[in-house]
């Protein structure tokens, strides 16, 4: 707890600084006042043996700042915290957040896909600015927050206005590359599957494989699948590759999943329909998640640890500048790379091995 009496004069003159410079540090803008490093480092020890703590609503109402940003979630599930691109991302928001001295406050919406709350619900003084998951980072729910003037960053998900700051990867390049790699290894058909629940950014991974399939002649066949129903997954495979007893004429060589978790729920389908992977059938997958290595899966890596921090530091950035309206797009969209990761699931096709 603050020491009762303990103020900022106390902290300035065992920091041997004016009270002055503690006040700009303690609202964080000692870059504004070219402060040195040394001495914002002398104020914060003065401050931890002193014990001193500013009083966060005395702070907000003179300054109007809360040293708080808010994380909104599609819901309130728990999962999060342990999912495969969430779960790092909140984590690398976090772990930046504490460097740069704020607090995080986890928001959340009432389920996945909600069409009755925009964004707005979540710019309620309690936080200076918002980092925005799905589907609050589509442009539909956030473009209410821009009449606002609230600054926010949209996380997996983009848009080309650059009034929408967002952190993602490049979808599209990504997948025509991971599609360029199938079919220099001889693959001409190529079935794209995906589920319905994904940003438009993940989305344009199986419309960046379509044309690059298209462009070079192949051909290219997609479905949407239902997520955890093995039964109607297999019911479309077969439509696509029948059996390993009675395939399919000009049946698809590689499946190109739009995530790995789509991959994780087709292979053992595919291997239930007697196909090996991959020498009868190659598959891919994308972003690298944990199983991807359980399943030897070549796919696309990506870092959604990097994608929280890079996220809280663009936030952090727009809170400074005090709006998003007008600023050009190579300061409100950061796009961060990506690496093919290739493993055992994808070979020439049988015919040509």
């Amino acid at each position: 707890m603050r020491r009762k009496g303990v103020s900022q004069g106390d902290v300035a003159r065992l920091a041997g600084v004016s009270p002055t410079a503690v006040s700009i540090v303690l609202n964080g803008k000692q870059g504004l006042h070219r402060i040195a490093p040394e001495t914002v480092e002398r104020i914060h020890q003065a401050m931890a043996e002193l014990r001193y703590r500013p009083h966060a609503v005395a702070q907000a109402l003179a300054h109007g700042r809360t040293n708080t940003i808010g994380i909104v979630l599609g819901s309130a599930d728990i999962s999060y915290l342990t999912h495969p691109y969430f779960g790092p991302v909140l984590q690398g928001a976090v772990r930046t957040a504490f460097d740069k001295r704020r607090f995080v406050l986890l928001y959340h919406g009432n389920e996945l896909g909600a069409k009755d709350l925009d964004a707005t619900s979540f710019a309620d003084g309690r936080c200076d600015g918002l980092i925005l998951t799905a589907p609050f980072s589509s442009e539909g729910h956030s473009a209410p927050l821009l009449d606002l003037g609230f600054p926010f960053v949209t996380v997996g998900d983009s848009v080309q206005d650059p009034r929408f700051a967002s952190v993602d990867i490049d979808n599209e390049d990504a997948a025509r590359q991971l599609t360029q790699y199938l079919m220099g290894l001889g693959h001409q058909h190529i079935l794209g599957l995906g589920w319905r629940d994904y940003t438009h950014s993940a989305l344009q991974r199986l419309t960046s494989c379509r044309r690059e399939v298209e462009r070079a002649g192949g051909i290219y066949d997609e479905e949407i699948l239902p997520r955890g129903d093995e039964p109607g997954t297999r019911e479309v495979l077969c439509r696509y590759l029948g059996t390993h007893d009675q395939p399919e004429k000009n049946r698809p060589t590689a499946l190109f999943c739009l995530t790995d978790d789509v991959a994780a729920e087709v292979t053992p389908v595919v291997r239930k329909l007697g196909f090996d992977v991959p020498q009868d059938l190659s598959i891919v997958g994308f972003d690298d998640a944990p199983i991807a290595a359980e399943l030897s899966l070549t796919t696309v890596r990506q870092d959604p640890a990097r994608v929280g921090e890079e996220a809280v530091r663009l936030l952090l950035r727009l809170i400074d500048a005090g709006r998003t309206n007008g600023m050009s797009e190579e300061k409100t969209k950061v796009t961060l790379p990506t690496q093919l990761i290739e493993r055992g699931s994808a070979a020439k096709p049988h015919q040509q091995s």
